[in-house]
């Protein structure tokens, strides 16, 4: 199928609910906020710079952005939820 841009963001948008440009920052916060889930060794700027970001604070604005907190506490706050629901929920949602 050939589209334009301006059409495949459109269909895009209709389709997913958010632009292309939203989506693309969405998945790339997942993936860094799994990975430091997995690797807690890790510090937030090898997460943010394995994950695509350019340097941490882009990685701060994008989980400000979504959880409108820090990543540290945002972890925290996920740990404290598995512990207190007695291990039957997962870090990083999985």
């Amino acid at each position: 199928v050939c589209l334009s841009l301006s059409q495949f963001e459109r269909l895009f948008r209709q389709q997913m609910g958010v632009s292309p440009k939203l989506y693309a920052r969405i998945v790339r916060f997942d993936a860094a906020y799994r990975l430091k889930s997995r690797q807690p060794g890790l510090d937030w700027l090898a997460v943010a710079v394995q994950c695509g970001y350019y340097d941490y604070r882009h990685l701060l604005r994008d989980c400000h952005a979504f959880a409108g907190v820090t990543p540290p506490r945002l972890l925290a706050a996920d740990t404290a939820y598995a512990r207190f629901a007695g291990g039957n929920a997962a870090v990083g949602g999985r």
